[in-house]
């Protein structure tokens, strides 16, 4: 069953037992760090593959994925992230998560990959290029 046909379904109930259903779900929910919202992140959550690639423009919920599933279903993480900035912004979400309940007991870890100087998007700089013809 679909996100989509799920909230169907609710939609279809009358507004007492909508009511009922959002208040069960609320309650038991309360106690996780992390719900994924219905759509694509819902299915990359609950997905049984070993890899999973998940595309999209910014703020479609790729990184709050990552910290989602590193809190509720690891044991242990390892985020790779290529820019210093992208890192930082994972540890201020984990760190909002933390603050709504209670202590992260999971291993998490982070790496930062700097790019070399010399290169920028895949092409040698001029300064590396003039090095390279002396």
């Amino acid at each position: 069953m679909t996100p989509d046909e799920i909230l169907a379904r609710l939609g279809a109930l009358p507004e007492g037992q909508q009511k009922e259903v959002k208040s069960d779900t609320l309650r038991i929910t309360s106690s996780r760090y992390f719900v994924p919202n219905a759509g694509p992140q819902t299915d990359a959550y609950f997905s049984p593959a070993d890899e999973l690639f998940y595309g999209g423009g910014a703020g479609g919920g790729k990184s709050a994925l990552l910290c989602g599933l590193a809190i509720e279903e690891h044991s242990k993480s390892i985020i790779f992230r290529r820019e210093f900035p992208q890192v930082r912004g994972l540890v201020d979400e984990l760190r909002e998560h933390a603050a709504r309940g209670k202590p992260i007991q999971r291993a998490i870890g982070f790496v930062h990959f700097p790019e070399r100087s010399e290169k920028k998007q895949g092409r040698r700089s001029k300064s590396a290029q003039e090095k390279r013809s002396r």
